[in-house]
């Protein structure tokens, strides 16, 4: 039902700040309730700026955009539990409509490439009449606010993150002017070393 598409980032140099643009795509709609949280983790050395996440879906228009509710998380509609997780929490009134979604999400580069560079996302059931949730002896109960927490994902997809490293640098090219004065240096040391017998 769900698809990442790409993972494009701004930039792949250790240690900026660099907004990685991520798109989404669901294949039909979410009935209302189904989906409550969507979390995105990046790579743990990663940390996400949370203040700066932006759905951009549509050129900004708010039909185009994923169904968020801007009262439950830390900033509005997201929260961000870890240094490299956001979660995005949905209405849970409002279905979520096929087609493609575009997040901006902002993040700080590790110094260094992490050793397991992969990104995820992860859907986490809704509290809907299409996604009850069960107590331990199986009865259904109705989930609660900060339920997401702890929740294990209904679906995770995992893709190959961007890789951060320097910028490529190729060997010192010289000016041609220097080379041509090394050129000549070279025939006169030849000329100065050659005996009198061959210079007649």
């Amino acid at each position: 039902r769900v698809s990442v598409y790409s993972l494009l980032a701004s930039s792949t140099l250790p240690a900026v700040v660099n907004t990685v643009r991520l798109i989404l795509s669901f294949q039909k709609d979410l009935s209302a309730g189904l989906v409550g949280h969507m979390t995105i983790r990046a790579p743990v050395t990663t940390k996400i700026i949370c203040q700066r996440f932006a759905d951009i879906s549509g050129a900004g228009s708010t039909k185009a955009m994923l169904p968020l509710d801007p009262t439950v998380g830390t900033y509005g509609t997201h929260t961000c539990q870890l240094q490299n997780t956001l979660t995005m929490h949905f209405r849970q009134t409002q279905l979520v409509q096929a087609g493609s979604y575009v997040l901006n999400v902002v993040v700080l580069n590790p110094g260094i490439r992490s050793s397991r560079d992969y990104w995820a996302v992860e859907l986490l059931s809704g509290g809907g009449a299409d996604a009850p949730q069960t107590t331990s002896n199986g009865t259904a109960s109705n989930a609660a606010p900060d339920d997401w927490v702890k929740a294990q994902p209904t679906l995770r997809i995992q893709v190959e993150g961007f890789g951060v490293s320097t910028a490529f640098r190729g060997p010192t090219i010289e000016a041609v002017a220097n080379l041509a004065h090394r050129i000549l240096e070279c025939r006169s040391f030849v000329f100065m070393s050659l005996p009198l017998c061959c210079l007649t």
